[in-house]
């Protein structure tokens, strides 16, 4: 997309691509792609790479279903 922004499902650029367009080290693009998976926002099936999550995790707290255990 023009706005940089990646559409839902779609593929992420790997690791190596990323590191070389933004100039930084594949160690810390690695970083960056794991922190996207803990927060939720992408997903990564092995053997074929990583996607934008359908729908993102809502920060709102409302949204949030409470903890019974």
């Amino acid at each position: 997309m023009a706005t940089g922004e990646l559409a839902p499902d779609r593929p992420i650029p790997s690791e190596n691509h990323l590191a070389d367009e933004y100039g930084v080290a594949r160690l810390t693009a690695r970083r960056a792609a794991r922190e996207l998976r803990e927060r939720g926002l992408v997903v990564t099936v092995r053997g074929k790479g990583s996607f934008v999550a359908e729908q993102p995790p809502s920060d709102d707290p409302q949204d949030r279903v409470p903890n019974d255990g």
